[in-house]
């Protein structure tokens, strides 16, 4: 037959797919492949060739020596989007696509034949060679046949083939009947309520929701279809809408597919896939939101026309054709085959690996380790029996200062706009060029001593000098400058400009009030000491205050005592909020990577799907806090991001990574959720036939105030507005102004921002009316602890 004309045409082809290899395009996205593929067909004489059909697939006609049938042979173009790692001369070089499901070799098997045909035209009737785009996911033979394909070249009978790893070189299978399942696809969009990690009573967290989900999608295959008529549901993606580890996400999505032989088994799927999302949703307070296509319909070969290309087969090749179970695996060829009779054909190809399995890279993030030694009087302070001097004791041995509100209430109309123009410039982390660089000229406008730039990379301290320093006071004030990766969502006309990044934290606040205090001190001087103040990057979760102080910045400045703020949503504009002892919680953050078997989603059973596994140690870590701990000791353990190693929906990935924080107020407790989060992720991997790898991280310490000094910040907030809850309940929430705690005595506090959105929220905005409290209490704290002599 023809197998020895075509052999000689294999270096050619060889080069042609190899071409075709280092220059992968996905979907319909096929500009140089389909380019090509013309321009080959063009060169051969075929007699028409059509480009464009289904957007971008490409046709050509071939006449034979007389009148006949009209049969197509198809070959897919698209490529898959997976990085190579196979170290091949002819690699992709198109970074994150790969031709890993050998439709290059396809395309340059049906252009050989083309060229055959073409030379020979040994046969009647018309030889109808299709090129068809985006065979993964995109629906590209629908797209062709809604232009016409069928009709337009008079297609009688379609055949296709695909490579299969596993078989010998030259071998063939192929069954009638069912040989390939229909393909689902499917979203499930989970909204709860966003927050951040450490307060998830105020918040519904979408990352549980999406937990059980998963867990309870399982059903529907093991529980809800007849046993014998085969079913896969895999989730395949899991996409959470926040980047940090602190922020409970609103909106977790899930993508995926089912497979099955029956249209009656599709309905299942279907009905009960809503059922399991909605009702989990509205169990826990959520909402689920499904989108279910009905995508490629099961791959069912004609009788006749399988016996037709078993024939073929048999008489090409001395390995013969083989009877092909089916496989779960759907392919979008069946579209065609439901219009016209036809084929589809595997021809194999050894023992090359199955075309979704890749090599997989990964990078470990570098957290924060904080250090676990407390100085003494830090233990002391820890120490409900050293509560310090008492609020009578200290108003006897105190003279009283007079609130200097009024003076901020004039200068409110500038600190605001200061405040206003850092939000709609906001910076991440340590990256706060402008913000610092904006802080520090204005302190010299202000006449203030000295302006240092770069302690801890990014941040600023300044200095001014009381008229007087009779007794070598120095008193530290501490704001922080940067934003989060958050989509502003406020709508106020100074709304952020960089696209997802906003000061949803109230930092540009902060700054802006430290920054109304140094002008007013470097102004009035009417202390006796040095008031250090401190500009500080890289807050939330840089661990900026650490990294000041590893600079030597207490040392450096002598600073004795330090004094840090936080607007509060939910507490009255002007009023205070503060507490002896812990404030806020310790903040620890693990990352557990859950390595199993990627694959294809239809053949589960070849794999060890890490989407499973990572909803199991997700439910399971919930167990840490409601039955692992006293009630009467605080504890949170928050999964905030979970992402999959693969983008398809028809890919089992082969890695899952979690990240969330634990916070915690006790050092015992803090012990034991460090051990239950690795001994639950490690022990539900393994029983579930994964790998489980996790990196726990100590990040801020407790923000532990100093009772005394605690004292002394109540009673400035008293002067200032006379509504102070000193007594105020402790957060969850973490903040690295506690590195600060554990170099100085000091103490943190909070003042109301009204009602407002919570922080961490797209919808937050600082209120410019706590503008003039917290400079009143920042510079108060100087005037204060150092009185002017």
């Amino acid at each position: 037959m023809a197998l020895a004309a075509i052999t000689a045409f294999l270096p050619e082809a060889i080069g042609w797919r190899q071409d075709f290899h280092a220059h992968p395009e996905l979907g319909f996205d096929l500009p140089r492949t389909s380019a090509r593929v013309a321009d080959l067909l063009r060169s051969f004489g075929c007699d028409q060739v059509v480009t464009g059909l289904g957007r971008s697939g490409v046709v050509a006609v071939i006449h034979g020596r007389g009148p006949g049938r009209g049969i197509g042979l198809r070959a897919d173009m698209d490529a898959l989007p997976i990085h190579e790692a196979t170290g091949l001369r002819h690699a992709s070089t198109m970074p994150g696509q790969m031709h890993a499901c050998g439709h290059d070799g396809h395309t340059a098997i049906g252009l050989v034949a083309a060229k055959y045909l073409a030379g020979t035209r040994a046969f009647n009737g018309r030889a109808v060679m299709i090129f068809q785009p985006a065979e993964e996911d995109g629906g590209g033979a629908r797209a062709m046949l809604a232009d016409g394909l069928i009709d337009r070249f008079g297609i009688d009978e379609v055949y296709a083939l695909h490579n299969i790893p596993g078989l010998a070189v030259g071998a063939f299978a192929t069954r009638p009947g069912p040989i390939m399942a229909a393909a689902d696809m499917f979203r499930i969009t989970l909204t709860g309520r966003g927050g951040h990690a450490a307060q998830p009573h105020q918040a519904l967290d979408t990352t549980m929701i999406a937990g059980h989900v998963l867990v309870a999608l399982q059903t529907v295959v093991a529980r809800n279809i007849d046993p014998l008529k085969p079913a896969v549901l895999t989730v395949s993606t899991v996409a959470t809408d926040s980047s940090g580890a602190c922020v409970i996400p609103q909106t977790v999505v899930l993508t995926g597919t089912t497979r099955s032989f029956e249209v009656a088994v599709q309905d299942v799927l279907e009905s009960r896939l809503r059922s399991v999302a909605q009702g989990v949703a509205q169990a826990h307070g959520g909402q689920a939101e499904v989108w279910y296509l009905r995508d490629a319909p099961a791959t069912v070969n004609a009788v006749e026309q399988t016996g037709y290309a078993v024939a073929v087969a048999e008489a090409i090749s001395s390995q013969g054709s083989r009877l092909a179970d089916p496989v779960m695996v759907a392919e979008d060829f069946s579209e065609m085959l439901n219009a016209r009779p036809g084929a589809f054909m595997f021809i194999a190809m050894a023992t090359a690996r199955c075309c979704i399995i890749r090599a997989m890279s990964s990078t470990m993030p570098r957290f924060l380790t904080a250090r676990r030694g407390w100085p003494e009087w830090s233990r002391r302070a820890a120490d409900p029996s050293c509560g310090g001097r008492r609020f009578a004791q200290i108003m006897a041995q105190r003279r009283a200062v007079m609130p200097i509100k009024n003076r901020f209430a004039e200068m409110l109309p500038e600190i605001a706009g200061w405040r206003q123009d850092f939000h709609e410039n906001p910076e991440l982390l340590f990256d706060v060029h402008r913000t610092a660089a904006k802080v520090a000229d204005l302190c010299r406008g202000f006449g203030c001593d000295e302006v240092t730039e770069g302690i801890g990379r990014t941040g600023v301290v300044v200095v001014i000098k009381g008229k007087t320093d009779t007794a070598g006071r120095v008193i530290g004030l501490r704001a922080d400058m940067d934003a989060l990766p958050i989509h502003e969502q406020t709508g106020v006309a100074y709304a952020s400009k960089v696209p997802g990044k906003m000061h949803a934290c109230g930092h540009d606040g902060h700054t802006s009030m430290l920054l109304g205090a140094a002008k007013y001190l470097a102004e009035t001087r009417n202390f006796d000491g040095t008031a250090v103040l401190i500009f500080q990057p890289a807050e939330e979760g840089g661990g900026g205050g650490r990294e000041m102080c590893e600079a030597g910045m207490m040392d450096r400045w002598g600073i004795q005592e330090v004094y840090g703020m936080h607007n509060m949503p939910g507490i009255p504009v002007g009023h205070f909020a503060i507490r002896p002892g812990a404030m806020m919680a310790a903040a620890d953050q693990f990352e557990i990577t859950v390595t199993g078997k990627g694959g294809h989603a239809a053949k589960p059973h070849d794999c060890i799907d890490t989407t499973v596994v990572a909803a199991h140690i997700i439910v399971a870590m919930q167990t840490i806090a409601s039955r692992g701990v006293d009630p009467l000791k605080q504890v949170v353990v928050s999964v905030c991001t979970v992402a999959t190693d693969s983008t398809a929906h028809n890919v089992i990935p082969q890695v899952v990574k979690m990240k969330g924080t634990a916070r915690t107020m006790d050092f015992g407790v803090q012990d034991f959720v460090e051990r239950r989060v690795k001994e639950i992720a490690e022990g539900t991997a393994l029983a579930l036939g994964a790998k489980a790898e996790v990196v726990y991280t100590r990040g801020y310490p407790v923000t532990m105030n100093t009772p005394e000094n605690t004292d002394y910040a109540a009673e400035v907030a008293r002067a200032v507005s006379g509504q102070v809850d000193a007594d105020t309940a402790p957060l969850m929430g973490a903040e690295d102004f506690s590195f600060m705690l554990l170099e100085r005595p000091g103490a943190y506090i909070f003042v109301g921002n009204g009602d407002t959105a919570m922080v961490h929220h797209p919808a937050y905005n600082f209120d410019d009316n706590v503008i003039p409290y917290g400079s009143s209490w920042y510079a108060g704290m100087v005037e204060t602890r150092m009185p002017a002599a």
